[in-house]
C-alpha cells in the first residue's frame, strides 16, 4: 500500500498504521477509535474470498482483552 499515489496522506490523515498492541492499547485507553484488519495484508490483497489464515496472530484479541 505505501507504494500507492497519495498513500502517505490518506495514512496520516487516518493514522493508518502497523504498530503493536501496546500502541492500539494506549489508543483505545485515550479515547480514540481503533479499527483492525485481522489477518492483515496477507488476506486482504491475496485471497479472492477472504478466508482467514491468522498464522498465529492474535494481537487483535489481546488488544481487545486487555482494554475491556
Amino acid at each position: 500500500l505505501a507504494q500507492m499515489p497519495l498513500w502517505h496522506e490518506v495514512a496520516s490523515h487516518l493514522r493508518v498504521t502497523s504498530a503493536g498492541k501496546g500502541y492500539c492499547v494506549d489508543l483505545l485507553e485515550n479515547g480514540e477509535l481503533l479499527g483492525v484488519a485481522v489477518g492483515g495484508a496477507r488476506e486482504a490483497m491475496f485471497d479472492h474470498d477472504y478466508s482467514a489464515y491468522w498464522g498465529g496472530r492474535n494481537g487483535f484479541a489481546k488488544v481487545a482483552m486487555l482494554t475491556g
